[in-house]
């Protein structure tokens, strides 16, 4: 029995009138369906339905009266704020006002999958603390003086605090000490969605932004599951509620529509999710509305549960379209847009008012790091910019309306400004550029942006501490977001007058058309008729609505809900047939697409004629069969041995059973779940929590082909983890591509710790491998780079699937590194310590290359020199004891590089670099080709005026890692391609995932024990021993002084001579001192400072 909860399931101002939650609901609710037809009128409103609605009002305030028991003295204390700014509302708005940006964040719970082979998963640390107002981030350590705040207007707590109810509904727990604090998703919508429902029927329009990384919770909250609607679909469900309240008690109201689009911006392309054929469509500018989609599908929908229908199909479509074309969900921004439509009785005219919601699932935020990468001038980098454009775009768009309030802030207004200012209520805007024309979203969505909205971001952050960076950049981003003021203004025009409008826009555009044909046919004129005729269709489309039945467009919507069912099952199929059912990295993307199994076979493959059609790397044109087994169950076989098809982890050649549950793998990156409702177990599990997902799945492939993830609980074990299982499917991806467009390379993983990549500090990274058969070429990418290069593999790739050319040349080929590329082929660690106390050193020091394997040696030294580049030697006296006596002195010294020994061969234009700390530009030698053994002479000079405490702790505590790079020689070799999935897959299993643990004392590299604290110990040894001859010179030097003192019969020594014999350093030197001993016996009568010999 669920606990005593907070919040019932009805504790929702506007519960869901329309799913089952609300059926179990012990408060009454209304019994009749839906409207069935928008309404067009009040004179011939039948007396029952008016009855009802009355009859429905006083439900509705019961409703009011039986949740307030359940809600906290907070949470009341927010709702009377809620209206008395609904209060202050009511007061007419003028022509434009300014607002600002609306901001808040919302916290998930971990997202903790259930490893299926029964290995260790670690579970993270929560990094995430807030109240209603403040988020603090916290560091690994927990540290206090670390912890960053972040004000926000609303904060949402929904990481725990909660229980799930018999019916699934997520409520605060009252017996948890955050229940109070926990925000249900019907919170949410009291608080954010209806305050935009009311602009809505006022005319003004408004924009919800989800904004975070990948997985952090934007489509929960936009659109959430069956139990759980999401703000998305309360906004909606209240509209559409509103409406039938609307059309008894608004006399004035004579006619409502509400139209209703999806679209998604992918690669710069505008896709509509609800067109028959799924493609990208063109968009043109009118002159006054601004940007607008040709063709784009819109539906006028009369009830909620239409219009839900019509979502669930869009998101089916998404998914399918992100399969289709081998890119994640991420990748894309999601806009909803619902158009409110009224006509009312004003001054017995007939005035139009119409306003739009648009919703924005904006793509991952963590791509938009990729502008911030210092190294984003390659191809790759600017092609990926390109691709993640509409992103940076979006933020590059709020970023400029903070800007734009900070500096109205910043400037004085002059007396006349400040009156007009009170007058209208309007401060004149800043003329910073707002960049609307830089991507394809922006462009769009240039009014619902700022131009005439209300603006809600809503940032969704991830609490887990291996989410710490990207967290952290995500409230850095809503922090400036909320600093920005938009515009906003009612959309009204009496009817007559928009008709008129039309139809000058109509004859307008007609004459300019005309005109444009009499011209010469240059390239900009038919540019400029192709958009005039572009915009004559929309504006007679325009027209043709106003005059057009609205019976007629509720047909079109009827017929295409019936389509819906048709083509993929209805609801009650699932819960009565077996059927595969995909599974997405994106939770919201799983679970759409099915197909159904039968009694007849069922084929899987890439040809349009199979069952299930599935496109893709590693997918055959007849893939898989799945038929009815004699004992009944359901059975699965490859077509051929090719065909890569693997069952719970493991690879598949003859017929086998599926059972319920099993998690099948076509090709590289199909991952299905194969469902039968008759071996349900009874438990209950509910959508946002799957005992099965996309990363569970892979996880127990990847461990089933003998890949250990770390079993180290620490948080740089756990980051490293979660990089390999997103990267290993990724890699296996890259692979069957290159096979099956025959590149010649092959991918690999490649862990390579901070020492290995000459940095003091850090964590273990992953890099991936490269190896071009044909040259027999090894070049190491980053993580970033084989990202970037990836999304221009799957784009080269699906050229090839629709028949396109892909022959291109390798340089600008995404698939193969640059023949002539410089790589590293070791690094080396130059301690700088020695110079601390001006002693010269001068070492042979090995160098590694990223597999921890030593690959020859550099010749280096280091010497203490004065401000003129002039070396100091022994005799010069200069060693320090103390490093301390250096601060507020000059520090002179030379850096050279001899020579390096040993390389590996077929290196060429071989040369060194290095920077003396991080930050520093960094310097290079000579290139030296046709020897293993280069020599390259290289000096260079650095000095500090003077030296302070800083820089002797780095030099006590750093070294310069000193990079051995070269080019590697083009030697063309026979492919073989035979058995190269099988030779990639041993050496994926020997010699990849060995080194998996984070090890500070020392880690294992290839089966080579490497301390990286060795060449810091040889520089401490010998310095020691150059300490320890110069105390035990001193030392032989005193026991002279003595010796000769009693030959002398000297009974007192000056102490003068006692200090320069102890600054002296050679044995010579000190023999001179001693010597002179007589001189200093005659200054006895004057010296004040003696030292008696007993």
């Amino acid at each position: 029995m669920s606990k005593i909860s907070l919040h019932s399931v009805n504790e929702e101002i506007f519960p869901d009138r329309t799913s089952s939650s609300a059926k179990a609901s012990s408060v009454p609710t209304k019994a009749s369906t839906p409207i069935k037809r928008p309404f067009t009128g009040t004179v011939n409103t039948k007396t029952e339905i008016r009855r009802f609605s009355l009859a429905s009002d006083k439900i509705l305030s019961g409703l009011y009266s039986q949740r307030s028991s359940f809600i906290s003295k907070s949470q009341l204390s927010l709702l009377d704020r809620a209206k008395q700014r609904d209060e202050s509302r009511k007061i007419t708005l003028p022509v434009e006002e300014r607002v600002p940006v609306r901001v808040a964040i919302r916290v998930r719970p971990f997202v903790v999958f259930r490893s299926l082979t029964g290995g260790y998963l670690r579970k993270p640390a929560i990094c995430v603390s807030m109240d209603a107002h403040e988020v603090r981030l916290l560091n690994s350590d927990h540290s206090p003086s670390r912890m960053q705040r972040f004000p926000f207007e609303r904060c949402y707590w929904s990481h725990d605090g909660f229980v799930r109810l018999d019916n699934g509904y997520l409520s605060a727990d009252s017996d948890h000490e955050r229940g109070q604090q926990y925000a249900t998703q019907g919170i949410i919508h009291i608080q954010i969605g209806q305050e935009i429902v009311k602009c809505l029927w006022d005319g003004l329009d408004s924009t919800i932004i989800a904004y975070g990384e990948s997985g952090s919770g934007k489509s929960y909250t936009l659109f959430g599951t069956a139990e759980n609607k999401g703000l998305a679909l309360r906004i909606y469900d209240d509209l559409f509620y509103q409406s039938e309240k609307r059309r008894i008690t608004d006399k004035d109201l004579l006619w409502v529509e509400v139209t209703f689009s999806v679209f998604e911006i992918f690669d710069e392309q505008a896709i509509d999710l609800l067109a028959e054929k799924i493609k990208p469509l063109n968009f043109y500018k009118c002159p006054k509305t601004g940007y607008f989609i040709q063709e784009l599908v819109e539906y006028s929908i009369a009830t909620y549960k239409e219009l839900a229908a019509i979502i669930e199909r869009a998101l089916v479509n998404r998914a399918v379209h992100a399969t289709s074309t081998r890119r994640e969900t991420k990748y894309g921004n999601l806009v909803l847009r619902l158009r409110l439509d009224q006509r009312r009785k004003m001054h017995n005219k007939e005035l139009c008012r119409s306003s739009t919601i648009t919703i924005i699932e904006a793509a991952g935020s963590e791509l938009a790091t990729l502008a911030e990468d210092p190294d984003s001038n390659d191809q790759w980098a600017l092609a990926a910019k390109q691709f993640n454009e509409s992103l940076l775009a979006l933020e590059g768009c709020l970023r400029a309306w903070a800007a734009q309030s900070e500096k109205n802030e910043a400037t004085t207004v002059s007396e006349e400004e400040n009156q007009n200012t009170q007058i209208t209520g309007v401060s004149k805007p800043s003329k910073a550029r707002v960049p609307f024309e830089d991507s394809v979203l922006t462009k769009l969505l240039q009014k619902a942006l700022g131009l005439n909205a209300y603006v809600y971001m809503i940032a969704t952050i991830a609490p887990e501490d291996t989410s710490y960076r990207t967290t952290l950049r995500t409230l850095q981003f809503a922090e400036v977001a909320k600093v920005g003021v938009v515009t906003v203004k009612r959309n009204e025009i009496f009817f007559n007058d928009l008709q008129k409008d039309l139809k000058t826009d109509i004859e307008a555009s007609k004459k300019k058309l005309e005109s444009l044909q009499k011209e010469e046919r240059s390239d900009d004129v038919k540019k400029s008729v192709e958009v005039t005729k572009a915009l004559i269709k929309e504006y007679e489309k325009r027209m043709a609505r106003l005059k057009e039945p609205l019976n007629e467009r509720m047909q079109a919507t009827e017929l295409f809900i019936q389509s819906i069912t048709s083509t993929f099952g209805e609801e009650g199929d699932k819960k009565r047939l077996p059927h595969l059912s995909n599974l997405s990295m994106d939770p919201m993307a799983s679970d759409r697409i099915l197909h159904f199994v039968f009694n007849g076979d069922v084929t899987v493959g890439n040809d349009k004629d199979n069952t299930a059609v599935l496109v893709g790397p590693g997918i055959e044109p007849i893939h898989a069969v799945l038929s009815r087994a004699p004992s009944g169950n359901i059975q699965i076989e490859p077509v051929s041995r090719t065909a890569k098809l693997l069952i719970n982890g493991h690879t598949i050649s003859k017929r086998t059973e599926l059972k319920n549950n099993d998690r099948i793998l076509f090709g590289s990156r199909h991952v299905y779940v194969y469902r039968n409702p008759k071996e349900e177990p009874r438990t209950v599990h509910f959508a946002d929590e799957p005992d099965i997902n996309y990363w569970s799945a892979f996880e127990e492939i990847i461990s089933n082909n003998g890949i250990v993830f770390s079993t180290d609980n620490t948080l740089e074990a756990g980051v490293l983890n979660r990089r390999m299982l997103e990267v290993l499917p990724q890699i296996g991806e890259a692979n069957v591509m290159a096979e099956e467009l025959e590149k010649d390379v092959k991918y690999d993983v490649q862990l390579v710790t901070p020492e290995m990549q000459g940095r003091l500090d850090g964590q273990t990274e992953i890099f991936v491998s490269v190896f071009h058969t044909r040259y027999n070429q090894r070049f190491e990418w980053t993580l970033r780079t084989f990202e970037m290069r990836l999304l221009a593999m799957r784009k080269l790739y699906r050229r090839g699937e629709q028949g396109q050319n892909i022959d291109v040349p390798e340089c600008a080929d995404p698939f193969f590194e640059n023949t002539d590329a410089d790589v590293r082929i070791g690094t080396a660690r130059l301690y700088l310590q020695p110079l601390m106390y001006f002693v010269r050193v001068r070492e042979n020091l090995e160098v590694v290359n990223f597999r921890g394997e030593p690959v020859g040696f550099v010749e280096t030294e280091l010497v203490p020199c004065n401000d003129y580049g002039d070396e100091y030697t022994e005799e010069d006296n200069v060693f320090i004891d103390n490093p301390s006596e250096l601060v507020g002195k000059n520090l002179s010294f030379l850096v050279k590089i001899h020579c390096c020994k040993n390389l590996p061969k077929g290196y060429t234009a071989i040369y060194c670099c290095y920077a003396l700390f991080p930050g520093d530009e960094r310097v290079s030698t000579e290139r030296v080709s046709g020897s293993t053994d280069p020599e390259f002479g290289h000096e260079r000079f650095f000095s500090f005026k003077p030296a302070n405490e800083s820089l002797l702790a780095q030099l006590a505590d750093s070294y310069a890692a000193v990079h051995v790079m070269g080019r590697q020689a083009t030697v063309e070799l026979a492919v073989i391609r035979a058995n190269k999935e099988q030779i990639a897959r041993q050496k994926m299993q020997n010699d990849l995932m060995q080194q998996t643990n984070a090890l500070m004392e020392g880690f294992r590299i290839n089966g080579r024990e490497v301390d990286p604290t060795k060449q810091s110990v040889i520089v401490e040894l010998l310095l020691m021993k150059k300490q320890q001859a110069r105390q035990s010179q001193k030392i032989e030097n005193l026991r002279r002084l003595v010796q000769s003192a009693e030959q002398h019969r000297h009974k007192r020594v000056p102490t003068s001579a006692i200090r320069d014999l102890l600054l002296v350093s050679s044995a010579e030197a000190a023999e001179e001192v001693i010597s002179k001993l007589d001189v200093y016996e005659s200054e006895l009568s004057k010296a004040s400072s003696l030292c008696s010999i007993q």
